[in-house]
């Protein structure tokens, strides 16, 4: 019986599909993946790209800001275009949004325009890296189309 091949594992420099920016994907997270046996394929995406990825159906976005007050908010898309949502379209198995939280929603066509529903919290602003907050903030130039 001939012994399997131990894998070999090291630091290596990637350049994100999507933003450009260079990180490395580390030998942690490359043992992590084959202990729970998934491919050993590097990643296209930075881990900061990786967390703007939604789900099927979905999309991602960073709360602007809301108001339990007033029961609304807005949530800044990584376009800079921002979105509405109402109370009603909080997730009840998610806590309340705050200002900087990354979210998970749907898009509703409503007769008042595009509206955010089934918004999910999936991390609290304080737990994200610097790259994501600057969403809250985005706007487009002047002359640019959203």
């Amino acid at each position: 019986m001939q012994d399997q091949p131990y894998p070999t594992y090291r630091d290596q420099l990637l350049t994100c599909k999507e933003c450009g920016i260079q990180w490395v994907w580390t030998v942690t997270e490359q043992r992590r993946l084959a202990e729970a046996g998934k491919p050993l394929a590097p990643p296209e995406y930075c881990p900061a790209c990786q967390r703007l990825t939604p789900s099927p159906g979905h999309q991602r976005g960073i709360v602007k800001w809301y108001s339990t007050q007033k029961g609304y908010g807005f949530i800044t898309l990584p376009s800079g275009d921002e979105i509405f949502f109402h109370r009603t379209g909080l997730d009840p198995e998610s806590p309340p949004p705050n200002e900087g939280d990354l979210v998970e929603f749907r898009i509703e066509k409503t007769h008042r325009g595009p509206q955010a529903t089934s918004v999910t919290v999936l991390e609290r602003a304080k737990d994200l890296p610097p790259k994501l907050l600057h969403l809250k903030h985005a706007q487009h130039a002047p002359g640019d189309t959203p």
